[in-house]
Order: structure tokens, then sequence, then C-alpha cells
């Protein structure tokens, strides 16, 4: 599927004071993780030749953030339908994504030095990226990319084939794709969305995994989800993957919105219904992440149904908290059916989130989002207090630790729950120094996953740490 670049809708998001992010982020903004740790329980021989399938993968992104991603679908041990594109932070390059990073003031690269590194480097881009999807029509009757003759120029592109040949035989990540398929929800109006299915899970269809379900940006699709990471860590840390695109193109319509006059929340929930029948999944740890306005969809999935997702990612984005969200919370309160996990990772150059002043560099996430921030507090009875505007988000944050990842620096911290002052950590909060508006980093879906992975909801609800976890 070809992303094209679509210009902003909104640039604010209803968020408490109606400010938070629905906005249209281009495609090509949202960095795939591939540098993950190897589970032992995952390796597995290389096989001389893949079954009949669709599989997908990646190279490691350099700190240029440009990656490749090789889909396949394989019939009789050759490849019969192909598709191989240069990603620039996790998604297809293409000819908007110069304009995007360089000329968009609120969501663009801020970096003197990496607009001059980027701008340098554009025409090799640009080649690059055309020599990548010159090999699409090549590959079809090969049974591999070694078959192909080496080239002369554009060398490293066909060794980043190779390599994402390779990553394909080692992981064997199959993807389902679903299109145009009914679940009776709106009127039985058609949906789209794909399933990564892990090696691990084909050979041991009965072991009960976790499922992660991952929402795309305003004006984006599934391919840009994709970008985050998830199914990739899958591969690694055995969970499965879903991928749905929304109901109308590019929009989704969050609960008590008028964005569309379709209804998303009823989607996702039938969506999570039918992956739960057809696949053997772990109904204690469900989890949903998302981008910009799927970060606002997902936040919002989680205040309604809490029972039902042991905790959340929201990426450069947040919930629309109206009088109905907002009572339902209240209610939620009074069941004691609030408690869930959040990580919020963001990058410092994000205009949408941060503000800063030309006189202080301090990273400073908008004053906004004390009530935002402080809500997400009171559903895990963790201690309210006034933004201060000190600290990046408001408030101290413990545990802190920075480290830098492909050329960045990451900044994490957590604030910890009445329920446990010493383990609950039920908010992890990260930074990424210089990133704009974008998955933070490649790194970042290994480091939410980490986190996600320690909690786990009970048939009554109730939320469990498991302090083993990583």
């Amino acid at each position: 599927m070809k992303r094209k670049f679509i210009k902003p809708l909104n640039m604010i998001l209803a968020c408490v004071t109606a400010i938070s992010m629905v906005l249209i982020t281009p495609s090509y903004v949202f960095a795939a993780e591939q540098a993950i740790s190897i589970n032992s329980k995952t390796l597995q021989a290389i096989p001389a030749s893949l079954k009949d399938a669709t599989y997908v993968g990646v190279t490691d992104a350099d700190n240029d953030l440009i990656s490749y991603r090789l889909q396949v679908t394989m019939k009789g041990d050759k490849i019969t339908k192909a598709s191989f594109y240069m990603c620039f932070d996790g998604c297809e390059y293409t000819s908007g994504t110069t304009d995007y990073l360089l000329n968009n003031q609120w969501m663009g690269m801020k970096n003197p030095t990496r607009r001059a590194r980027y701008e340098s480097m554009d025409n090799t881009f640009n080649s690059n990226a055309i020599a990548a999807t010159s090999y699409n029509e090549k590959l079809i009757g090969l049974s591999n990319p070694s078959q192909l003759t080496r080239p002369s120029t554009n060398k490293e592109v066909y060794a980043a084939l190779q390599s994402a040949w390779k990553n394909i035989m080692e992981n064997q990540l199959i993807v389902v794709e679903h299109r145009q398929e009914l679940l009776g929800d709106n009127n039985n109006v058609p949906h789209n969305w794909n399933v990564y299915i892990p090696k691990y899970v084909q050979d041991h269809p009965n072991v009960k995994v976790p499922m992660v379900m991952t929402l795309h940006a305003s004006g984006n699709n599934i391919e840009q989800a994709e970008g985050l990471g998830f199914p990739y860590v899958g591969s690694k840390s055995n969970f499965i993957t879903v991928i749905p695109a929304s109901t109308t193109p590019g929009i989704w319509n969050e609960p008590y919105s008028k964005l569309s006059h379709y209804n998303d929340e009823e989607f996702l929930l039938k969506l999570i219904s039918d992956v739960e029948n057809h696949y053997s999944i772990d109904i204690q740890k469900i989890y949903m992440s998302g981008i910009s306005l799927g970060a606002t969809m997902t936040a919002d999935m989680a205040i309604l149904h809490p029972e039902i997702f042991a905790g959340i990612d929201i990426v450069a984005g947040g919930p629309s908290l109206n009088a109905d969200t907002a009572s339902n919370i209240q209610k939620r309160l009074s069941q004691s059916l609030t408690r869930l996990p959040i990580i919020y990772g963001v990058g410092t150059d994000d205009g949408i989130n941060f503000s800063k002043k030309d006189n202080d560099p301090k990273p400073l996430i908008r004053a906004e989002f004390d009530t935002l921030l402080n809500t997400f507090k009171k559903m895990n009875n963790i201690p309210v207090t006034t933004f201060d505007s000190k600290y990046t988000f408001g408030a101290i944050l413990n545990n802190s630790q920075t480290f830098d990842k492909y050329g960045y620096t990451i900044n994490t911290g957590t604030w910890y729950s009445n329920d446990n002052l010493q383990n609950a950590d039920y908010m992890m909060m990260c930074t990424v120094d210089g990133m704009w508006h974008s998955n933070p980093n490649p790194y970042y879906a290994e480091m939410s996953w980490n986190y996600l992975n320690k909690f786990s909801r009970q048939a009554n609800g109730a939320l469990i740490q498991d302090k083993h976890v990583n």
C-alpha cells in the first residue's frame, strides 16, 4: 500500500481543554523498533525454504534512522509477490518526507545538526529509495534474493535486501492481511486489519500468548502503525500484534466525537473478540498502543474499558477528556476498576506536545496537560500535584534514567501508586531528546513491551504486577 503525504487536519486534539492532538501525521515519521534481544524460546533453525504464507522482515535502523522492509508471499518455494522499500524512521521514505521534516514548524525536525545531515544525504536517500522498489518485480519467481545479480551501484540497497531476507528466514514472522472483511459492527461495514504471527505461535497454536493492538495516526494506515515496531518485538517475545485501519480511512472516530459517522469503539471491541476467537490469546495480557490520534483512541478505549486492557502505550498523544469520558472515569473509580498502567513516550522537539522558549532550552510539556496527567494519576492512585515548571512533565519522576539509542538520548522515569510506593510504577514517562512528532525511537517498542509485560488483568478486573518480569 503506497502512502501519500496529507497535511494536518487540525493541529490540536481535544484533550482536557480541547487542545490535544487531532492531527494528520505523515506516515514516514514513526520509527520501527528492530534492535531486539533474542528470546531463547524463539530461536529456531533457519529452514531451507518457507511454507506458503506472507512474511515480513526488516533491517536494523542506522543512526540516520534508515532501515528497509521486505514483505514476500511464498507459494511452492517461490516468491509470488514482493514489496521492498526503504524506510525513514520506520516507514516508507517518500517524496513528502523532506518537506515534512524540514518545513513543518510544529512537527518536523528542529535540531540544526540533524537537519544539515539530512539535507546532505537527501540525494543519496532518494537514489536508494528508488533502487529498493526496483527489486519488487525482479524478485517474482525467485526462491530467494541471493539469486539476483549483484549490482554495480546502490550496493548498500542490495545488501539491505539480503539482510531483510535473512530476518524473514530467521524470524519467520507471518502477516495475515484481512481486507474488506465483516465483523458485524456499524451496520456490517467492511474493515481492514493485519495480524502478525510469530514462529513460536505458529508452532504452538494452543499456547495462550499476549496480544498488542496498535493504532495508526491520523491520515495514515496499517503500515505506518507497523513502523512502531511491535510486530518485530513480538516475533522475539512471542506475542501476536494486531494492527487495524480506522473505519473511515485515516480518521479514528473517538468515543463521543463526530469525526466520522462510524463507531470505531464498537469496531475495535469486535476485532478484539474476533482475534480471541481465532487465536489462543491470554485475555489477561491484552495491551493497546497508538500514535497521535491513534494514541487518543487508545487512551479513550482504555479509560472506557479498563477491564479489557492490562496496560497501554501512548505515543505523542492523549485522551479526549470530555464530559462523557470524565463521567465514565468517576464511575470506574467507584468500581475500583481504573488502575491502568501507562507508558507515555514523546520527542522533546514535538511542537504539538512540548513548549520551548527561545531562551530556555529545557523541554516542558504544555501546561494544559496538567489536567490530563492528573486524571491518569487519579485513576492509578498516584499523588496529584500542581504543575511545576521545573520538571518536564510538571512533577518530579522516580527512578530517572538516561541512555543513548540510535544516536538519540532517551530519558525515562516513573510515578508510583499509593497502592505500593515501592513497586507499583503504574505510569512510566519517556522523552527522546531532539525527536520530532513521531515514534520516539527505534528502541522504544522494546522498552514499551518490557514495561507493559509486567502487568496482567484478572477476570475480576484486578491488576496484577509481576515483579519477576524485566
